[in-house]
């Protein structure tokens, strides 16, 4: 099974971010939503390479959604804050983008 990274934004502010086991994108949006940790807004999801699997970070989402200023304690940069062309590569590398009006969670 894969290790899957959903962040999760509104139009205006980062909703949070978790770290999910699926075999697919479809089933990692299932599984973060399932569990509650989908709280709406606009998602991208990024398939975590399986090298990173044991990584800190990675395994400190797991199954449990991080909020923001965990997150910026913790080193994270807000995406706003990086050059253009991470931001650019932000929704190009992602594995799924899902649109606020079309996360619904259950």
């Amino acid at each position: 099974m894969a290790l899957w990274y959903l962040s999760f934004a509104s139009q205006t502010t980062f909703l949070g971010a978790t770290v999910v086991a699926a075999d697919d994108v479809d089933g990692a949006w299932i599984e973060a939503t399932t569990r509650g940790l989908n709280p709406g807004g606009e998602v991208v999801i990024f398939r975590v390479p399986e090298h990173l699997h044991d990584e800190p970070d990675i395994q400190l989402g797991l199954n449990r959604l991080m909020r923001r200023d965990e997150l910026l304690a913790r080193g994270a940069k807000r995406l706003k804050s990086c050059p253009q062309e991470i931001q650019d590569a932000w929704d190009e590398h992602a594995d799924a983008v899902v649109c606020e009006k079309h996360n619904k969670r259950h």
